[in-house]
């Protein structure tokens, strides 16, 4: 008797669990693909993280950690191009304490236009 029910509650944990949000998985190989990107696919790679927008910054910011230079100033342009102004204290951190001075500056540039715009309507 007890068959029944346990078929319903494994069909219910199955289905709930393939309704998962894509944009995660999306996300992480869009930055993926964006950090490994030769230089005449960057733009495109660019472009797919820009349409996910600030939901792509927690993988954003777990790319910077490994990503060659190339790679983290993409990064940093598509901070400024999905005009994530959740990012300002990462810009902040980067700011002071990254290696390369082109991050630095770019990170600079980015947070001070971030924090001259108006702040979001809500």
């Amino acid at each position: 008797m007890g068959h029944p029910r346990q078929a319903l509650m494994l069909m219910a944990l199955v289905i709930f669990a393939s309704c998962e949000d894509p944009r995660e998985w999306r996300s992480r190989q869009a930055v993926r693909q964006l950090v490994k990107a030769t230089p005449l696919r960057a733009t495109a790679a660019m472009d797919r993280v820009v349409t996910i927008g600030c939901y792509a910054l927690v993988d954003i910011e777990q790319a910077l950690h490994n990503a060659p230079l190339s790679g983290r100033l993409r990064l940093l342009e598509v901070i400024e191009r999905a005009r994530c102004r959740e990012a300002i204290p990462l810009l902040r951190f980067l700011e002071r304490w990254d290696d390369e001075k082109d991050v630095k500056k770019l990170a600079r540039r980015i947070r001070q236009r971030f924090e001259r715009a108006s702040p979001p309507s809500s």
